[in-house]
């Protein structure tokens, strides 16, 4: 299971819901669950990569994914003990890879907004890096619609108004 990540309210509900299925017998395993963050605002990436949970100070600055911009999130710990629980991980992504994301996404019939880009883009690191294998099922949380922000979409995108 691959969410964005900001407070993270999507990794704490994946984590208590699995967990309450996996305890009424209705799966057998816990899945593994990986929290995507924009590396312009990635404080549980940074908490994440020292093996601790206290919380890493880091540098934000703005971000195309503001739906997961969380400098302090509140439950940072709870969020890096659910994830580290279930065996997956928490990834930092550009920019770029946000936007080119939001691209393949759109070219897929998909029109989200760039904050759940973010989890595709994480996705594709993971794929990269061997953390996740192709014949693995794998799925990405896409949390918000595109019309959310269609003219910062168009933009990111470099796509020309049309003309009637």
């Amino acid at each position: 299971m691959i969410t964005p990540l900001g407070y993270g309210s999507n990794v704490l509900g994946l984590d208590r819901g699995f967990d309450e299925l996996l305890r009424n017998g209705e799966i057998t395993r816990m899945p593994k669950i990986f929290g995507v963050q924009a590396a312009n605002c990635a404080p549980c990436h940074a908490t994440w990569q020292s093996g601790g949970e206290t919380p890493v100070p880091v540098t934000v600055t703005p971000t195309v994914a503001e739906g997961i911009a969380s400098s302090q999130p509140t439950r940072l710990r709870e969020v890096v003990r659910a994830v580290r629980r279930s065996a997956g991980a928490i990834a930092a992504v550009s920019e770029d890879e946000i936007v080119s994301a939001l691209g393949a996404l759109a070219r897929m019939g998909l029109y989200v907004e760039p904050t759940c880009a973010a989890a595709a883009a994480g996705l594709t690191q993971w794929l990269a890096s061997g953390a996740i294998r192709p014949d693995e099922t794998t799925v990405v949380v896409l949390t918000g619609s595109g019309l959310k922000s269609s003219e910062r979409i168009g933009q990111l995108l470099k796509l020309q108004p049309r003309t009637m």
